[in-house]
């Protein structure tokens, strides 16, 4: 919803709802074919700045991985080029064929693929247990942190009383041992945001995306 708003793609946007709060959070890699001669993440770019637009990013225009992809270049100033990928099993037909040299991919999905592609950067806050050698971007230099949460939300002229009951509800549930063992299987981190911190944070990374559509655009 927050990068159709900030395309200007949606009749609808922040304001038409409440936020009760996020739930759980995953984080994307970005990735080259193993046999790229990049070993960091530092290496990649540094071919890009002497070399601009010299390799294929593999992105569905205005889409997350557009988005996370284009917060990065900005912040390490570089360029590459642009090829469309509609799904992540798009984007990995693209990367491993040739068609492309760069992709992002949920941990989930890279870790599935085994030795096929090289993770050279993970955009959580901090690191992922499962790839504890993997740098985060912020750990190198680039402020660029990215969280998919499942985001909680009622009609903005929902009742506080309704709104309470489910955000309690939701805390309550995100501590469960079965769901916290769920989540950490499948990369993702279990975690409550209540609604007043989780409006501040889409808030906040709305006018981040709505720069970056600006630039796109």
């Amino acid at each position: 919803m927050l990068i159709a708003e900030a395309m200007r793609l949606a009749s609808f946007g922040m304001d038409d709802f409440r936020s009760i709060g996020f739930t759980r959070g995953g984080s994307p890699v970005w990735c080259v074919r193993q046999n790229a001669p990049y070993e960091t993440l530092d290496d990649l770019i540094a071919d890009l700045k002497a070399n601009p637009q010299s390799k294929v990013e593999a992105v569905g225009i205005g889409s997350v991985p557009h988005f996370v992809g284009a917060m990065l270049a900005k912040e390490a100033e570089f360029e590459t080029r642009l090829v469309t990928a509609n799904s992540g099993a798009d984007g990995l037909r693209l990367l491993l064929g040739g068609s492309a040299d760069i992709a992002l991919f949920a941990a989930q999905e890279y870790l599935a693929q085994g030795d096929r592609i090289k993770p050279l950067v993970y955009f959580g806050a901090e690191r992922l247990p499962q790839l504890p050698d993997l740098p985060t971007a912020k750990e190198l230099g680039y402020d660029v942190v990215w969280s998919n949460p499942n985001w909680w939300l009622a009609p903005a002229g929902a009742p506080d009383e309704a709104v309470e009951a489910i955000a309690a509800a939701l805390e309550q549930a995100i501590q469960d041992p079965e769901i916290v063992a769920y989540f950490e299987r499948n990369t993702l981190s279990p975690y409550w945001t209540g609604g007043e911190d989780s409006e501040a944070e889409s808030r906040e990374l709305l006018d981040q995306l709505k720069a970056i559509a600006a630039d796109l655009q």
